[in-house]
């Protein structure tokens, strides 16, 4: 669910290192007389720490480096290139990373443009469950799963879709932008009062966002 992030199977064993390791270090800390060189002991655990986080951090450079490498790409008119950094370098060698949350929502907006609502579908689920702890990220994809509804002509899901993202993230801007998107999908498929509800609940609970604005210049119209 967004807002809820999945640990991999990696970051899990990183996890359960460092706490072992933390855990060893208490031990040792209690128990030096005990052990035969054991302040020596004690510094080797704590460089086992300090290079498995070194190493991660390094990945998110690495991966952050990738991800430049592709938007340089697309941007160049190089979208075969582009996609190649994001699935083989990017997600695949650095799967967890921030960069790889955005490589993938990437990915799934190209698959989207491309009429591959299937794969763009999965990905955009990808991005849910592996990377919701990256607001950015998780609305993108939320938003993708919706567009992917509307493309294939259920826009009436599309919009309970986006209704169901406002709901569970109230008082976001996020929030905001959904219900506007909600509203425009009601209209499309002419349930006036769906539409005017949203817009209404637009204009109370978000007054001072731009789209509130336009949501009431839209119910004087209606």
């Amino acid at each position: 669910m967004p807002g809820e992030h999945k640990l991999s199977k990696e970051e899990l064993k990183d996890d359960e290192f460092i706490d072992s390791l933390a855990k060893a270090i208490d031990w040792g800390r209690a128990h030096t007389q005990y052990l035969i060189g054991g302040a020596v002991a004690i510094v080797v655990i704590v460089l086992g720490v300090q290079y498995l986080i070194s190493s991660q951090e390094k990945a998110r450079v690495e991966a952050a480096a990738e991800l430049s490498k592709a938007m340089v790409a697309e941007e160049g008119g190089q979208p075969a290139e582009a996609v190649r950094i994001l699935s083989d370098q990017v997600l695949r060698r650095y799967e967890g990373t921030p960069s790889a949350g955005k490589a993938a929502l990437m990915l799934a907006n190209r698959h989207y443009a491309e009429g591959n609502y299937g794969d763009a579908r999965s990905l955009f689920q990808k991005c849910l469950d592996d990377y919701a702890d990256n607001p950015v990220v998780a609305y993108g994809a939320w938003a993708g799963l919706a567009a992917c509804l509307e493309a294939e002509g259920k826009t009436q899901d599309a919009a309970r879709k986006y209704l169901e993202y406002a709901d569970g993230h109230p008082k976001t801007v996020e929030a905001a932008l959904s219900l506007s998107e909600a509203a425009r999908c009601f209209a499309q498929v002419g349930d006036r009062g769906a539409q005017k509800g949203v817009l209404e609940r637009l204009t109370k609970e978000y007054p001072k966002l731009p789209v509130a604005r336009t949501a009431e210049t839209t119910l004087r119209s209606l």
